[in-house]
């Protein structure tokens, strides 16, 4: 049985503080589009609005009162939304396309709280700026979380908690011993929710003087890259638990 197949097969956790951890459904976009968007308006993202000509993102402050030219381009400003639910729609279908992915949705009595999906990667392929990282093999099975996010109003509830949990779980049921994900370390909560989860910053070295010790994207300096160990089932390629 192929770790793809495996995915596909319906997936819902025991209820828990008022929600419970389940396969996305098509049905799921409008919801998780509303926390997408909700989510990444804030700071430090401020993907709110954007030029409808450079793209540049907006913040939801300077969206309020916005100058008459945009800050990039120069040209005069119209703004548009950062993210269409088009968008959303085409990132979650990029990631369910992949040899295996994961998209969990935190419901409660139908309501989408939070969400994340995350997919099979090859650092020498996909992200070669990582492979020299010294805390990875990267000749080991690795997944990428692509995006979590709960809604404003669930907060403190452990929703993000319990959609990883999950995944790291249906992960490593699948053979899987390291998992990464990128986040920007400005936002403090996501920062003490990912150690708490045990992940730790990707780092080239450990000179506490080498400023570029640490992995971060190339085209975001407070973005950074962080990386857990995952405990593979001995036991992976057999059916995952599931609870329907």
């Amino acid at each position: 049985m192929t770790c793809c197949h495996k995915t596909a097969i319906l997936f819902i956790s025991e209820a828990k503080n008022g929600f419970y951890i389940r396969d996305y459904k098509e049905k799921d976009l409008a919801g998780i589009y509303a926390v997408y968007k909700s989510a990444f308006s804030e700071e430090p993202w401020n993907e709110y609005k954007k030029c409808s000509l450079c793209k540049v993102n907006y913040g939801i402050k300077e969206s309020d009162n916005p100058a008459e030219n945009c800050k990039k381009c120069g040209k005069p400003l119209k703004l548009e939304d950062y993210w269409t639910e088009k968008d959303v729609n085409e990132d979650i279908n990029y990631a369910k396309s992949k040899e295996w992915n994961s998209v969990l949705v935190a419901d409660s009595s139908n309501e989408i709280l939070g969400f994340t999906w995350a997919y099979k990667v090859n650092l020498e392929k996909d992200m070669s700026f990582l492979k020299k990282a010294q805390n990875i093999d990267c000749s080991k099975k690795i997944i990428y979380v692509d995006e979590v996010a709960t809604a404003a109003n669930s907060r403190g509830k452990g929703v993000a908690t319990e959609l990883e949990k999950k995944l790291f779980s249906r992960a490593e049921n699948a053979g899987f011993e390291y998992v990464i994900l990128r986040t920007d370390e400005r936002n403090t909560a996501a920062m003490n929710l990912y150690r708490k989860l045990g992940f730790e910053k990707l780092r080239y070295g450990v000179s506490e003087t080498n400023t570029n010790r640490y992995a971060y994207d190339p085209e975001f300096n407070s973005r950074i890259y962080l990386v857990k160990k995952l405990m593979p089932s001995k036991n992976f390629g057999g059916n995952e638990e599931r609870k329907l």
